[in-house]
């Protein structure tokens, strides 16, 4: 069987232009760009061709931190900093050098290898299999590079299995991934190609592929014995668009990844709380009454929720099909009475919007005519790609047009914002194109499946911002790829209820905090499949409570939604650990403007917080939530403990008040109910004290201009030499007035000695709020909060103002 695959061969050195290094084939029309962006960013760009075809990209947005619907021009090195490099060039090599990077250009064939400043090699391209592709002039190209067996790889945002992908191949094309095997499923629903490297020596690196296509990530599962180990990415696109990502960090490199790629949106409180969902509700012959019987049993159990999800129910037509934007109105003759129990109980709403429209949908023909789908490929006409979509025949939008993106910004607005719907929950979007030569306003459709979903959030952003401009940006996407962060919080999809799905939606979720998307979640007790046991619900919503996003959500086999209240044996354990979520709003709230802001995780794998620490490089299953907890929860039917290996440090088990030394196993008792916490040695944990969570739905976890925090308990587990601290942020929790500076910074320090105690609580309050009232509690005392066992001693903290 022939090669597929055509080597690029030699190329010459052309000269450079500022920071930027240009280079050609030797034979053929082939050319490349390298250029040093940041002090440790380098990019490549390679054509092999001759010339680029995706002129523009949505997805890269640099200093600029966002991009409008057309996006940005890729040639244009505006919105970097792009600082003068050394180069140095002989006959066999070029050399670039910046004050974070050092490349070495082999010319022949050609290849790159990337050092750090004090010479370690972090990266390196396979010498004869570097840069490869397609025969015949189509799609494909391939990168290879030189894979030590010792290398951690991460990334790949929700890509299935463990945190480490050695030995992994994934595909990378977003897909409608129903009743998934957590562990090995592939592809799914995300496209991120961001892959993160730890060496043998602990330095950390990443590429990140800026494309849309169909991308195959080949982590040592092939080999061949011949040309020694390797990996390399394969991508269904005519070029390749490379940024090369140095730490030696990892830290720095997750930020590195989301200052190409944008900054999350900072969402408004309401979202930390218990967000409810199930898709029974809006699918009942009526839907309000069942809203309204939902309000009365979270009334009855005495259980909080802030937001609660819409499915597609409400547009679904009396022939069983959905039609997007468009009301049932037999059985919901007014929208806005059918929300109205929702809005009286103060529960936010989302409203499930899904991007294609069926052909017997009232505005298909328009829209066709107006030429707002995605089209056939020319060979075939000028009429809309169909397939099939939600029981019927269907087109997707055209996002990358103005005619679908006006007429959607318009819907959502008029439709379902005006009526009274608070977000959009961006559902089906995996835009499952069959054919790579379909025709949208900005290419192919091969290259712009994962922007298409972009935009859509993009439009969904727009239409909020027309209706509430004040408020803050938030919505709910199910599909992605690089950028899609910047507008949309995301969920794992619709997973399946089992223990398995339990465990391997950790490192699901702790990849894609990786890959700079840290407002995630997962469907809790389950989607797809038989509803959940009480144990298996407790122990999901144990784990829940410590995601950044928190909801209960089902499609049962049965019929059956998955609620707080589904096993009345477990609703104490479930209101209990419901209080617990609210408790840890301030501590939530206060890691998503760090996540925000800085780019920091707010779920973190213990091979970002304690890189230098081995034994945590591939832990999938323990993790830390901010930098002050870890998180060990429970995956086993029975269990009643959970052992885990804990990181350097000192840690507090807040449900014994047992202390643990660092790198030792520990046997921590997890009652059912009871989620396995540690705190961290030198850290206060800001917490809403038990008091402010009596009421389960208190107004300062709604926000609002003027709503005070509520009383803070700062839990602490000094150093060995009394030595802790910590910090809040506050808001009003709704508005934009952050970004004009408006907020409360809480710095808590001191010193908890046996003989002496000194607190101070450093306040500089900003958002008009009001500061509320601080208490400090140290172990050992005989006070206990309602959720852990340790017994704690109060201590007022010294206020400083400023």
């Amino acid at each position: 069987m022939a090669d597929p695959w055509r080597e690029q061969g030699a190329m010459r050195f052309e000269g450079r232009d500022g920071p930027r290094l240009s280079f050609a084939a030797c034979e053929g029309p082939g050319r490349a760009e390298l250029t040093l962006l940041e002090d440790d960013v380098v990019r490549l760009r390679w054509f092999p061709t001759g010339a680029p075809r995706m002129t523009r990209t949505w997805a890269v947005v640099g200093r600029a931190g966002d991009v409008g619907p057309e996006g940005r021009e890729r040639a244009d090195l505006g919105v970097f900093a792009c600082p003068e490099p050394a180069v140095e060039v002989s006959a066999e090599r070029v050399v670039l050098t910046g004050r974070g990077v050092r490349v070495e250009v082999t010319l022949a064939p050609f290849a790159l290898r990337c050092l750090l400043p004090d010479g370690t090699v972090v990266l390196e391209d396979h010498p004869d299999l570097a840069y490869r592709h397609a025969r015949g002039g189509g799609r494909g190209v391939r990168h290879t590079l030189r894979r030590d067996p010792g290398e951690v790889f991460l990334g790949l945002g929700e890509a299935s299995g463990g945190i480490d992908r050695h030995h992994r191949r994934h595909r990378l094309r977003p897909s409608d991934a129903l009743g998934y095997d957590a562990e090995r499923s592939d592809p799914l629903y995300k496209h991120l190609p961001i892959v993160l490297s730890l060496t043998p020596g602990g330095h950390a690196a990443g590429l990140l592929y800026d494309t849309a296509a169909e991308t195959v990530v080949d982590l040592g599962c092939e080999i061949d014995h011949y040309v020694g180990p390797f990996r390399y990415t394969e991508v269904r696109a005519f070029e390749l668009d490379l940024y090369v990502l140095l730490g030696p960090a990892l830290s720095d490199v997750v930020r590195r990844v989301q200052d190409l790629t944008g900054y999350a949106p900072l969402a408004p409180r309401w979202s930390l709380g218990y967000l409810g969902s199930t898709m029974r509700y809006t699918d009942a012959e009526d839907p309000r009454s069942e809203l309204a019987g939902f309000v009365e049993e979270v009334r009855r159990h005495d259980i909080g929720c802030s937001g609660f999800h819409l499915s597609s129910g409400y547009s679904m037509g009396d022939d069983g099909l959905r039609y997007v934007f468009e009301w049932n109105r037999r059985r919901v003759p007014e929208p806005a009475a059918m929300l109205e129990p929702l809005r009286a109980a103060g529960i936010r709403t989302l409203a499930n919007v899904k991007p294609a429209l069926l052909t017997s949908h009232p505005d298909y023909a328009d829209l066709a005519a107006r030429g707002a789908f995605v089209r056939q490929a020319e060979s075939d006409g000028d009429a809309p790609y169909r397939g099939r979509f939600w029981g019927g025949q269907g087109s997707y939008l055209d996002f990358s047009g103005p005619a679908a993106y006006d007429w959607w910004r318009a819907r959502l607005r008029e439709r379902i914002l005006e009526v009274g719907v608070d977000a959009s929950w961006n559902d089906n979007n995996e835009f499952q194109i069959g054919d790579d030569a379909a025709r949208c306003a900005a290419g192919e459709a091969g290259d712009l499946r994962p922007v298409l979903t972009l935009l859509m959030n993009h439009a969904s952003r727009a239409a909020q911002r027309d209706v509430r401009p004040d408020a803050r940006d938030y919505q709910v996407t199910r599909s992605g790829g690089l950028g899609t962060q910047r507008y949309a919080q995301t969920w794992s999809g619709d997973n399946v209820t089992n223990w398995h799905t339990l465990a391997y939606n950790l490192p699901m979720g702790l990849s894609m905090s990786l890959c700079g998307w840290a407002n995630h979640g997962h469907d809790v007790g389950g989607f797809a499949g038989p509803p959940p046991d009480a144990e298996l619900l407790v122990r999901w919503i144990e784990q829940g409570v410590t995601m950044p996003r928190f909801t209960i959500h089902s499609w049962n086999d049965d019929g059956s939604a998955t609620e707080p209240w589904s096993h009345p044996e477990v609703v104490p354990l479930v209101r209990r650990l419901m209080r617990l979520r609210t408790a840890l709003v301030p501590y939530l709230a206060t890691l998503q403007h760090a996540a925000c802001a800085r780019g920091e995780p707010i779920t973190r794998p213990l091979v970002y917080a304690f890189q230098d620490w081995r034994p945590g490089w591939r832990e999938s299953f323990v993790h830390m939530l901010g930098p002050a907890l870890l998180v060990a929860p429970v995956l086993e039917p029975g269990a009643r403990t959970r052992r885990a290996l804990l990181p350097p440090g000192a840690w507090l088990e807040l449900g014994t008040g047992t202390v643990w030394p660092g790198e030792t196993w520990a046997e921590l008792e997890a009652p059912l109910g009871r989620p396995a916490l540690l705190l961290r040695e030198g850290h206060a944990l800001p917490l809403a004290d038990a008091t402010a969570v009596d009421d389960p739905r208190p107004a300062w976890l709604a926000g609002g201009a003027g709503v005070a925090a509520p009383a803070i308990a700062w839990l602490t587990h000094p150093t060995s030499a009394g030595e802790v601290r910590g910090e809040l942020i506050w808001d009003d929790g709704v508005g934009r007035a952050f970004e004009r500076g408006q907020v409360d910074r809480f710095e808590l320090e001191g010193t908890l000695g046996r003989a002496d105690v000194t607190v101070s609580l450093r306040v500089s309050a900003a958002s008009g709020c009001g500061v509320s009232a601080h208490r400090v509690l140290v172990p050992g005392g005989t006070e206990r909060l309602p959720w852990f066992g340790t017994g704690w001693a109060s201590v007022a903290p010294r206020t400083v103002n400023g």
